[in-house]
């Protein structure tokens, strides 16, 4: 449930009598095992354990009762030091156990729902003695109730099955963000929001809804409708409480904000993005925002001719791909599924290409074409490793301006038509901005083939007319 209608989350470790199965019908979650130790001295100690008893209107017990009022933990004064030992991210469809007397916790990101189907199985395990909650070592006890605030079973199952027809819709949507399908992606888009804003339970999924705003404005970026993507990321901004999803949000619209010349207004998106990023402790989201505020503070510094802001960018964008880089190398020694880790080092990857691609601009800017070649070069190796086209095109268009700048022009010429189907034109047309308007003049200039069709039977100039 949302935020207000969970238990506390000082006492989310726990454990079960009976070996348990479970099927997610909806949601993410991450499940999350522990190993406990008990400790005689509290200040080695993470937590106490407590004693468990329910109350059903009638009488308190120690016994489990289906039809509670409230139940109550009360702390035993029994210290002891819980360590993560695992962790695994569950989403729709997926199934798994939990042995009797583990203890875990299952996490869900701020005002999102996960529902599950949980089955004890006592012939599968079970341990008498094995019902522990763990809690704060200096609290006494405290009480749930039991209220369901008027949430009957129909509505949770009603908003289960709204819930799968939305992440069937996002998930095939973000396929065909991740294939440059634009058009495609507002389609699912839309479908998704229709599916949330048609709910009983609309209030409870207005999370959802600010989520689907903000990918309508990330896909409307990438067609250059930068008005109507602002629009949409505005709106998701105002709606959405410091999480990953706001990090994500005020991220693409600092991105925005830059594409439309809007520079201290993309800065402002971009400081929002980072303080989020260090309030919830998210070293990838501040990785991110590093990023998008070194480019912006490189234009400025190029409109107003300041080279303490361009030394200031070279920081933060060095800062960002050796963030990246750090995070990377985590990667394979996180307690994390093989799909996750896999998906993790990508999007480290990237942000190292696109990182390195931002030094090479101020390392021309200042005049050291030497260093600038080496940061693009680095940058388009990263971009094939990514097996992205878009990275791969405006990556050979960067290192090509290094070539070019360096009097090296006919293998700029080369890296400006190198991609096969999707040329350096293509992404410069694609994403209009008075930035890659300066970039293009510079390719034609150059003689690029701006004539060629990429995958989708489409010319640069086609995007043009479409922008």
């Amino acid at each position: 449930m949302p935020d207000g209608q969970r238990g506390e989350p000082e006492f989310a470790i726990h454990s079960h009598q009976s070996f348990a199965q479970s099927w997610v019908l909806a949601g993410q979650g991450t499940h999350r095992g522990y190993e406990v130790q008990v400790v005689n001295d509290p200040l080695l100690a993470t937590h106490a354990e407590y004693a468990l008893v329910w109350n059903d209107g009638k009488a308190t017990s120690t016994s489990y009762k289906t039809d509670q009022v409230s139940s109550t933990v009360k702390n035993t004064h029994k210290f002891v030091c819980a360590k993560p030992i695992r962790s695994d991210i569950h989403t729709r469809d997926d199934t798994y156990t939990i042995p009797a007397a583990t203890l875990y916790t299952t996490e869900v990101e701020l005002d999102e729902f996960h529902a599950t189907i949980v089955y004890f199985d006592s012939h599968r395990g079970f341990e008498p003695n094995a019902r522990r909650v763990l809690g704060p070592k200096d609290a006494e006890f405290s009480t749930q109730i039991r209220d369901t605030n008027g949430l009957t079973a129909g509505i949770l199952a009603e908003t289960t099955n709204v819930l799968r027809s939305y992440e069937r819709h996002m998930r095939q949507g973000q396929q065909h963000l991740d294939r440059s399908e634009w058009e495609y992606a507002l389609k699912e888009y839309d479908i998704a929001l229709s599916a949330i804003r048609s709910a009983n339970l609309s209030d409870g999924l207005a999370h959802y809804a600010h989520l689907t705003l903000g990918d309508f404005g990330v896909a409307n970026r990438h067609l250059g409708r930068y008005e109507t993507a602002k629009e949409y990321l505005e709106q998701a901004l105002k709606g959405t409480k410091p999480s990953r999803a706001l990090i994500k949000i005020s991220g693409e619209l600092g991105i925005v904000y830059r594409q439309m010349d809007l520079l201290e207004e993309a800065k402002g998106a971009s400081e929002v993005q980072y303080e989020t990023a260090l309030k919830i402790g998210s070293e990838w989201g501040a990785c991110r925002a590093l990023g998008n505020l070194g480019a912006v503070n490189f234009l400025l510094s190029q409109r107003s001719h300041d080279e303490n802001l361009l030394q200031i960018a070279i920081k933060q964008q060095t800062q960002r791909v050796e963030s990246a880089r750090r995070i990377a190398a985590s990667v394979n020694g996180q307690d994390t599924d093989r799909k996750t880790r896999a998906k993790d080092a990508k999007d480290c990857t990237k942000q190292r290409s696109i990182g390195l691609t931002w030094l090479s601009l101020c390392y021309t800017a200042l005049g050291k074409l030497a260093e600038a070649r080496e940061k693009a070069l680095e940058s388009l190796n990263l971009a094939y490793d990514l097996d992205d086209p878009t990275r791969i095109a405006i990556s050979h268009y960067f290192y090509g301006r290094t070539l070019l700048k360096s009097d090296q022009k006919e293998e700029a010429f080369k890296h400006f038509n190198a991609s096969k189907g999707r040329s350096p034109a293509h992404v410069l047309c694609q994403e209009p901005s008075e930035e890659h308007r300066g970039y293009l003049r510079e390719v034609i200039a150059a003689g690029a083939d701006i004539d060629r069709d990429d995958k989708h039977g489409y010319t640069p100039f086609d995007y043009t007319i479409f922008n």
